[in-house]
């Protein structure tokens, strides 16, 4: 896995490669109080890109994000993905993100309202970098929720990114 952003080259002002750039190094290795977040990117697979958070089992205030980028290159999903789990970061950081320990009676509502909040809250992020594709976002979201949404076995619920 590298550390880097996937493009070595800086990519042109205004570009999806460019924000995701921006976004990369801007939360890569951020700390707030005792917390700490990595970004990883993995090797390139076939299927839609996608993005994980994870809590390190092994040093519990590291919050990773691993970035799995599409073949061929996806560069809206996976700057989706990277703003999903930026926005995840951002919940476990600031405390109002739910345990994943165990799912007990109700945790699946408050799984997918953190996955509502997650969506929401990268959006915002990906504006503060100029993004303007609103409906791309919402495709990319609205698709991750569905799968999110049947996985729980609920209804994914509309979203709202403002």
């Amino acid at each position: 896995m590298s550390k880097k952003s996937p493009s070595a080259a800086t990519p042109p002002e205004g570009s999806i490669e460019r924000m995701h750039q921006v976004l990369f190094g801007r939360f890569h290795g951020r700390r707030f109080e005792e917390r700490r977040l990595r970004l990883v990117t993995s090797t390139p697979s076939t299927g839609a890109a996608s993005g994980d958070f994870v809590i390190d089992p092994q040093q519990p205030g590291l919050g990773i994000i691993t970035l799995h980028p599409a073949t061929p290159p996806d560069a809206l999903s996976l700057f989706c993905a990277l703003c999903h789990g930026l926005g995840d970061a951002q919940s476990w950081m600031e405390g109002t993100r739910s345990a994943r320990d165990s799912l007990r009676p109700g945790d699946k509502q408050r799984l997918l309202a953190d996955e509502h909040r997650a969506w929401k809250q990268g959006y915002a992020l990906a504006k503060e970098v100029g993004f303007q594709d609103e409906a791309g976002y919402r495709a990319e979201a609205e698709r991750a929720l569905q799968l999110v949404g049947t996985t729980l076995n609920l209804p994914p619920g509309p979203l709202s990114l403002t």
